[in-house]
């Protein structure tokens, strides 16, 4: 497995730890996908091999660095990790129905 962790997923992961407070349990990407049922070694092989996949992070990620309604709290968390966890379960589905 490359555990080399994909520059897209660094940055998500530092923007959940800086949007954390202390109290609260910071997410990771890897962690959501695992949540969903996709392992880090799936998640990491997707982005460097599905176009598709890793522009829609790329957008995801632009989305988040500049959207106008975020609180400065921690719903912006909630709110990034619930986009990242339905573009999983979407590509999760596209492939498993491709037999992926």
């Amino acid at each position: 497995m490359n555990k080399e962790i994909p520059e897209i997923i660094g940055k998500f992961n530092k923007s959940f730890k800086d949007e954390a407070t202390k109290d609260i349990k910071v997410p990771t990407v890897e962690s959501i996908a695992e949540k969903v049922g996709i392992d880090a070694e799936t998640l990491y092989r997707w982005i460097r091999t599905d176009e598709d996949f890793s522009g829609s992070l790329e957008r995801l990620k632009d989305v988040q660095e500049n959207d106008p309604f975020k609180t400065g709290d921690e719903l912006d968390l909630i709110v990034d990790g619930s986009m990242i966890a339905l573009l999983l379960i979407e590509t999760k589905r596209k492939r498993v129905s491709k037999n992926e």
